[in-house]
């Protein structure tokens, strides 16, 4: 197909999806979406790596006037999102101090070292899982060997 003929029917194409109500618009995209979910994961690799290129040849094209206009869309639309989110920026004294105030006064005891660790790397001691163990007998048996 030339070039004139595919931005022709990219144009008619873009008309008719500007034509068409919002309702079947969502239609069309959770269409989209399912048929993106129930694909193969190679394909969906395939897709995804054909669509990076295919950006990628159209960004290095660019001028630079073009690239630092469509930057900044993509800036302005990160920052419209990050809002929406409404998520607090933390900053690095607010994740140490978040950090030393949830393992504050929580240590465990090990019973052997008897050092100080964290929850997660000590195991607990049940004493009814161990015998009781004789030294008398140890040495008696030792005897017997000899």
């Amino acid at each position: 197909m030339d070039r004139a003929k595919k931005d022709e029917l990219l144009e008619t194409c873009a008309k008719k999806y500007k034509e068409i109500d919002m309702s079947k618009k969502k239609q069309m995209l959770e269409n989209r979406r399912k048929k993106f979910k129930e694909m193969d994961t190679s394909k969906k690799k395939q897709r995804l790596n054909r669509k990076a290129v295919k950006s990628r040849k159209s960004y290095d094209s660019m001028d630079c006037e073009k690239k630092e206009k469509y930057l900044n869309v993509i800036r302005n639309q990160s920052a419209i999102a990050h809002q929406n989110k409404k998520v607090p920026k933390l900053h690095a004294d607010v994740c140490i101090s978040q950090f030393c105030q949830k393992i504050k006064g929580r240590y465990y005891v090990c019973t052997v070292c008897n050092r100080m660790l964290y929850r997660k790397s000590v195991l607990i001691f049940n004493k009814q899982k161990y015998v009781n163990f004789n030294i008398q007998n140890m040495k008696v048996k030792n005897d017997h060997r000899s």
